[in-house]
């Protein structure tokens, strides 16, 4: 916590809930064809220009001659990305069970993706899209673990190329996201967070 934090506020590590989910035989069919896919989500953002950021990604993506996995999320972008070979469009997808057979993750810098792909231990390329977003793109970056943040507006095909290259085959950055994985998986803020609250019941 920062020094001038109140004193009363207490830090735990992020709230994971343990999901046991079965992964969509099509989705699942996908994943097994190598290389592993590219994905890209944005989670709950509804920019008006999602649509042509998704086609923005995929572009960027094939130049490396990589495949896609487009998680439809609230901007609905499976209504914007046709289905193809080398893309799969997904409404829903089960970030623990599918993050980790994954080659990167491209997303939108939330907590809970940032997270998620971090305890994948797979590299990340953030495309902030408003408040708390750039605060993770900037965190990815000093860890290693994802170049630096793309912001919205100036996102293109051949910027996205070169940091989801750099993201997908720089060996250092894979090394240190593994690592970061491994021991983020170890952890999980839960317990910390129920005896804070039982605490509090009992003052």
């Amino acid at each position: 916590m920062p020094e001038e934090a109140p004193e009363r506020v207490s830090a735990t590590d992020a709230w994971i809930l343990e999901e046991n989910v079965e992964i969509d035989p099509t989705l699942e069919a996908f994943l097994a064809v190598d290389p592993p896919p590219v994905y890209v989500g944005f989670g709950s953002m509804v920019a008006a220009q999602a649509g042509e950021l998704a086609a923005q990604a995929i572009a960027a993506i094939r130049s490396i001659g990589g495949r896609a996995l487009v998680a439809g999320g609230w901007a609905d972008l499976d209504r914007f990305v046709p289905a193809a070979e080398d893309v799969l469009v997904a409404r829903t997808v089960p970030h623990q069970a599918v993050l980790p057979r994954v080659a990167a993750v491209v997303h939108h810098g939330g907590a809970g993706t940032t997270t998620a792909a971090a305890r994948a231990g797979r590299p990340q390329v953030v495309l902030p899209h408003i408040l708390d977003q750039f605060y993770w793109g900037r965190r990815v970056a000093v860890l290693g673990i994802g170049p630096r943040a793309l912001p919205v507006p100036i996102a293109t095909a051949d910027i996205l190329a070169e940091r989801i290259d750099t993201a997908v085959n720089d060996p250092r950055m894979r090394s240190r996201a593994s690592a970061l994985g491994a021991a983020m998986r170890n952890r999980n803020g839960v317990p910390r967070a129920v005896e804070i609250l039982e605490s509090l019941t009992l003052t």
